[in-house]
């Protein structure tokens, strides 16, 4: 599990890793890109990144909160 505070207008660049991740909004709003899909994202919104599709998040003017779920779980934690 991963809460995830994005600063205003911070980028998450694109990556993947081998878990699924599922993620809910919690407050705030960014755009998340899943492959070639781009998604402008608020709270309450929720999505779901199969594993090993390469997927970025960039803030707007306010910071945001998320709560992701990957499985199977991370055998490192993140920092």
């Amino acid at each position: 599990m991963l809460l995830l505070e994005l600063p205003p207008r911070a980028v998450v660049p694109m990556h993947s890793h081998a878990q699924e991740q599922l993620g809910i909004v919690l407050e705030g709003e960014f755009a998340l890109a899943i492959g070639s899909e781009r998604r402008e994202m608020k709270a309450g919104d929720m999505d779901i990144i199969p594993g090993g599709v390469p997927h970025e998040a960039i803030g707007s003017g306010k910071k945001a909160l998320l709560f992701a779920v990957g499985s199977p779980p991370r055998e490192k934690p993140l920092d």
